[in-house]
């Protein structure tokens, strides 16, 4: 049971970014440079690795990392909140919007 839980503790946490601009791949300048071969084979059958998205980390780095199909196109706007791995760079996950209720 210990040693589960220090696996746990052992992935690096995510970054979170913002999604500050969405390019088709096939329009993008330079784009057979970026990560071609981090795509899911499952990507090019349901077209999802066709986007190239540009994130502003909250550390003020720019990257631009390629929709590998863990999210649907369309599903991502600009300004939305994701978080990606540390180690290769790929979108895992949609976060929720900033929401403070206490704001009206």
């Amino acid at each position: 049971m210990i040693k589960s839980e220090l696996r746990k503790y052992k992935h690096l946490p995510y970054i979170v970014c913002t999604i500050s601009e969405i390019l088709k791949e096939k329009d993008a300048v330079g784009a057979e440079n970026v990560a071609n071969t981090d795509k899911l084979d499952s990507a090019d059958e349901q077209n999802y690795g066709d986007e190239l998205i540009v994130v502003k980390a909250l550390s003020r780095f720019t990257i631009i990392v390629p929709n590998a199909g863990f999210m649907k196109p369309g599903v991502l706007k600009v300004g939305d909140l994701v978080a990606i791995s540390r180690k290769k760079l790929k979108l895992v996950e949609l976060l929720p919007s900033e929401y403070d209720p206490r704001v009206k």
